[in-house]
């Protein structure tokens, strides 16, 4: 919970300071250039947390890859990831944010927990237009992974409300998703590329300190 829970409390502080802002405060105009191609892509998830944010447009990304190699504390359970890929094409929506929505954004991403890292790519609208934007990728991607149904699923909707090319959306719904995800007692929040120390040794501790960890995190509902 070392980390699991300063997030939870950032994430709370963040969502509270935008509502007393918005409400009475006037936020200046969103300059910060974000591309979605995941959960990000329904605009419902800015309009929840009260995120100054406006709408660019469909864009895509040239030489990219989506992938399913974001790892987490769920045995073989992987988030979206964007990877390098000479002539792929990963395919989202450009938005603007103002800096604080963008830091919660990295928040709720754990961007800021050093998961997830912001990299500059040009993102081509659909008019042509070319834009620099940044996008997260994950610091520490893992193969083998895949999404669980429902993100997936969110993700094709998204796909077929932005109108994605037809080709685009008929490999999403190629992915084959998870069915069932267990705890993984060896998954580290502080460095995930190496398994937490003496995870064998420890692994029944590891796990009652992780379904605790689920609890607590359940009921603080933020």
């Amino acid at each position: 919970m070392i980390l699991v829970i300063p997030q939870r409390v950032v994430k709370f502080t963040l969502m509270h300071y935008l509502r007393v802002r918005n409400r009475f405060g006037k936020p200046k105009a969103p300059s910060l250039y974000y591309f979605a191609y995941g959960a990000n892509l329904d605009a419902n998830r800015f309009k929840k947390y009260r995120m100054n944010y406006e709408a660019v447009g469909v864009a895509r990304v040239p030489d990219y890859a989506l992938t399913f190699t974001f790892p987490c504390e769920y045995l073989g359970k992987g988030y979206a990831d964007i990877a390098a890929e000479p002539g792929g094409t990963v395919w989202g929506f450009v938005y603007k944010l103002d800096w604080v929505s963008f830091f919660l954004l990295d928040v709720m991403e754990w961007a800021a927990f050093n998961q997830y890292r912001r990299i500059p790519v040009e993102a081509i609208l659909q008019d042509g237009t070319r834009l620099v934007v940044e996008a997260y990728q994950a610091r520490y991607p893992r193969e083998g992974l895949a999404p669980s149904q429902l993100y997936l699923t969110n993700i094709v909707k998204s796909s077929v409300l932005h109108g994605f090319p037809d080709d685009y959306r008929a490999r999403l719904e190629k992915v084959v998703p998870g069915e069932k995800f267990e705890l993984d007692p060896s998954f580290s929040f502080l460095h995930p590329p190496k398994p937490r120390w003496g995870a064998r040794k420890f692994r029944r501790l590891y796990l009652a300190h992780d379904r605790f960890r689920e609890w607590v995190c359940d009921r603080l509902r933020f």
